[in-house]
């Protein structure tokens, strides 16, 4: 979940100043959608989900992975929803 105005982890990627005396240059959300499907090797196209939650996903990922990006537009340094999150968590168990 990535707020696109986060004061603190910018949506676009760049600097931040998050820890004092120690600055950050993040990624971005959408890069890092991006490496993280390269990683998992995924072979597919993301996917738009179709009831409009603002997530993209990767469905085509080694060992049944599964990438995804959920964007609000707007939202701020905040949590992701659970109401979006859960049907795909509810998918996987763990070992």
């Amino acid at each position: 979940f990535r707020g696109t105005a986060d004061p603190i982890v910018p949506y676009a990627g760049g600097y931040s100043s998050v820890v004092t005396d120690m600055p950050i240059t993040f990624l971005g959300a959408v890069a890092t959608f991006e490496k993280w499907a390269e990683l998992n090797g995924c072979t597919d196209t993301a996917e738009d989900d179709p009831i409009g939650t603002g997530c993209k996903t990767y469905n085509e990922c080694s060992g049944g992975v599964q990438v995804t990006l959920c964007t609000k537009t707007g939202g701020g340094h905040e949590q992701g929803n659970a109401a979006i999150a859960w049907p795909v968590l509810k998918n996987y168990t763990l070992p």
